[in-house]
């Protein structure tokens, strides 16, 4: 019989699919193939909808298709999500 997989891997996995994905759309955006870029990336949010390298990534790609208005709202998630920097 199978064993269940633990939380830990399973949340690992998603973490290296996440990256995996972040990554490739990162690739294809500077090989200037921002639909690709686009679809990469919104598979990583589905993956991690809380995510501010997923939100940064989806805002990148959108800006890439010459979309800049409907990048905005994917910018401010990520500024919302970014984590906390200390710049006293």
């Amino acid at each position: 019989s199978t064993q269940p997989v633990p939380h830990e891997h399973v949340s690992a996995f998603v973490q290296l699919k996440t990256n995996l994905l972040l990554n490739l759309s990162r690739c294809k955006r500077k090989l200037n193939e921002p639909s690709e870029a686009f679809d990469l990336a919104a598979r990583a949010s589905v993956l991690r909808p809380n995510a501010f390298e997923c939100a940064y990534a989806m805002s990148r790609a959108i800006l890439a298709l010459n979309k800049p208005s409907d990048a905005l709202p994917h910018c401010r998630r990520a500024l919302l999500l970014a984590p906390s920097t200390d710049l006293s």
